[in-house]
């Protein structure tokens, strides 16, 4: 992987393959604009320090995502590290290159006001389709359909372990459908994504019980339909025969019970139980 870069107007661009004019001059408008008004910037998710805007160039569509972090802590770190949309770049390439499907990478580019005060942006092409959530809960599917989708998503998790990467904040939006050209999984969101040296077996039982518990919750708050106990002992079956040919019996009640113990935190472990 070679991250290419150059320099205009105070801004740093990162890039595998030169972007069009109108990707940079878009990027510039991003981070030199407090109030994004441009009528070509659709809004899609907004928080103070975050905010994702559909774009549409030419004939393709893009996600802009912008990182305005303001608190202390993150100004501090920014003194010791490269821009939050400059590491998600760079994570989703290394991802790629692990044949672990990621939505695209286009462009990353920030605008240093200050060593402590970063504003940056992480432009990726729209991989279409659907996130796994919203296709769970309201979308018309037979068993097997549900059936290969899970084990493919499983096929997919199992890469993140296998490379030793692990997803900090593992959720069913953050996995995208599409079925244009047969069934296509992909990644999207990799801020909490990371590469660590060893991964141990409780680290990832922890990690799966997040996921399983993460999915109780979003599920039950989209009045849809749900995963039974068999959809997600199939996904955590395959994930671990995948990982290490591991005996899934002997890990199946650790995860329930990791999963209990957060619901709890969470005060919705009545989800588990209704379910179970």
């Amino acid at each position: 992987m070679k991250i290419k870069s150059y320099e205009s107007d105070n801004i740093d661009f990162y890039y595998n393959k030169a972007p069009s004019n109108k990707i940079i001059e878009m990027a510039k408008y991003c981070l030199e604009n407090i109030n994004i008004s441009n009528k070509y910037f659709e809004p899609v998710k907004m928080s103070s320090q975050r905010q994702v805007f559909k774009v549409n160039i030419g004939s393709e569509n893009y996600y802009f995502k912008k990182y305005n972090y303001r608190n202390l802590e993150k100004r501090i770190k920014n003194i010791f590290r490269k821009s939050s949309a400059y590491r998600a770049f760079k994570i989703s390439n290394e991802l790629i290159e692990k044949r672990i499907t990621v939505v695209k990478p286009i462009l990353a580019a920030e605008y240093k006001h200050s060593p402590i005060k970063i504003d940056s942006v992480f432009i990726t092409k729209d991989f279409g389709g659907i996130n796994l959530q919203d296709f769970l809960a309201y979308k018309n599917y037979s068993q097997k359909e549900k059936k290969k989708i899970i084990i493919e998503l499983a096929k997919l998790w199992a890469k993140l372990y296998k490379n030793n990467y692990i997803n900090g904040d593992p959720n069913l939006p953050g996995v995208l459908l599409n079925f244009d050209d047969g069934l296509q999984l992909s990644f999207v969101d990799v801020d909490n994504f990371k590469q660590v040296i060893y991964l141990s077996e409780k680290r990832i039982i922890r990690n799966l019980a997040k996921f399983n518990a993460h999915s109780y919750s979003g599920l039950a708050k989209m009045d849809g339909k749900k995963l039974n106990h068999e959809d997600r002992k199939l996904f955590l079956h395959y994930i671990l025969k995948l990982y290490k040919n591991r005996d899934f019996n002997n890990i199946d009640q650790n995860i329930k019970n990791e999963t209990l113990n957060i619901l709890k935190k969470w005060d919705k472990d009545n989800l588990f139980k209704r379910c179970n």
